[in-house]
């Protein structure tokens, strides 16, 4: 089908249009074109010459900018396992810095009895600092466990980032290492 829409629903977006057409059937495929305008949108600008006594190298800018994304997006499902791949070009009218240009997420989910397992498998790149320099491109892998102890609670074990790739959200923030979680979830 082809969906025409604008949405206000949200509270910092007065105009939001969506074109879509999307495909349901064995796979689900969907192509988009989604254009907003934001009000205060937050943009991280570095301080060129920091108090002596500043831990923080940034200050916010609010803008008022209009956001072009245009995506693509296919889920299908091979006997227990389900793939979900997404691709996002975005344009803004005035730069947000360290915000991708392109962005590809691949999730691959299996899910048997009580236990299901994730990989996600994220690409950015096109990220500019303040500064309009090119940062590093961004490959980051995750792996999740998920276990059904009973009704509402699920024991939980993450790895995130385990090719350990350098990876600075911003510049002169630390850079993200491989990170290994584990808890429960309790849902209500």
């Amino acid at each position: 089908y082809l969906d025409i829409s604008p949405d206000i629903k949200q509270a910092n977006v007065p105009l939001n249009h969506t074109i879509c057409w999307q495909y349901e059937g064995k796979i689900n495929a969907a192509i988009a074109l989604n254009s907003r305008y934001i009000l205060n949108q937050i943009n991280y600008v570095m301080i060129t010459q920091p108090d002596e006594w500043v831990d923080v190298f940034y200050e916010t800018e609010y803008l008022d900018n209009w956001e072009n994304v245009i995506s693509a997006r296919l889920i299908w499902k091979w006997h227990e396992i389900s793939f979900d791949h997404q691709a996002e070009y975005t344009i803004y009218e005035n730069k947000i810095n360290f915000a991708p240009t392109f962005a590809f997420d691949n999730k691959l989910k299996y899910v048997y009895q009580k236990l299901t397992a994730s990989l996600d498998l994220r690409y950015n790149t096109g990220r500019r600092d303040s500064e309009n320099n090119y940062m590093k491109d961004a490959l980051l892998l995750d792996l999740s466990f998920k276990y059904q102890l009973i009704k509402n609670l699920v024991l939980v074990a993450k790895a995130e980032n385990i090719a350990n790739n350098d990876y600075q959200e911003y510049n002169m923030s630390p850079k993200k290492t491989a990170v290994v979680l584990g808890g429960f979830e309790l849902n209500f």
